[in-house]
């Protein structure tokens, strides 16, 4: 995932998972922290999210950055804090979905969600030129050597990413519905 966007579907994922908790959220008392939901949240965060954001800045520096940066250039210190920020945007979302929920303001998560997806589409559509290329910096700006994303080995990771990102947001969301009515019961 191009590292531009990833923090914008974290936090609308986030949404996403406070609205599949909301019988939950409504029903615990007690802060934030102290629900089964937010650590389901926390789990995906690090065993899905991160990994899938992590792999482009590692792997596919170059072209995560759009190749608007020489990622042979970018302390791997700044690699480290952008995946931080990807794991960690993902409970922020949901936290700040919990508030809008508990306060029963349910249709506040619609443009919550809604406006850094549009957001993180615009980027992309700008970008999508430098993103369909698959090379190095310097292969993009000197304009030959670069190749097509599909059939590169960072189109297959893009192709094999989104399923598993998909996959275990509908998990995710089954097993937060699941937690809810749960909670309804006892």
């Amino acid at each position: 995932m191009p590292a531009y966007i990833a923090p914008l579907v974290g936090f609308s994922i986030g949404i996403l998972f406070s609205w599949a908790a909301g019988e939950e959220l409504t029903r615990a008392p007690g802060v934030l922290g102290s629900t089964r939901s937010l650590a389901v949240v926390v789990l995906f965060a690090f065993l899905v999210y991160g990994p899938m954001a992590g792999y482009f800045m590692a792997y596919a520096t170059d072209w995560s950055l759009a190749y608007l940066l020489d990622g042979r250039h970018l302390p791997s210190a700044m690699i480290l804090v952008g995946v931080l920020l990807d794991i960690a945007v993902v409970p922020l979302g949901f936290a700040v979905g919990a508030a809008q929920v508990r306060q029963r303001k349910l249709i506040a998560l619609l443009p919550m969600g809604v406006v850094p997806l549009a957001l993180a589409a615009l980027v992309v559509g700008v970008l999508a030129r430098r993103l369909a290329l698959y090379g190095t910096y310097a292969q993009v700006h000197r304009g030959g050597g670069a190749d097509p994303l599909p059939g590169s080995p960072v189109g297959y990771a893009v192709l094999w990413f989104l399923l598993c990102l998909f996959a275990g947001i509908a998990w995710t969301t089954r097993e937060l519905r699941l937690l809810s009515l749960a909670s309804r019961r006892g």
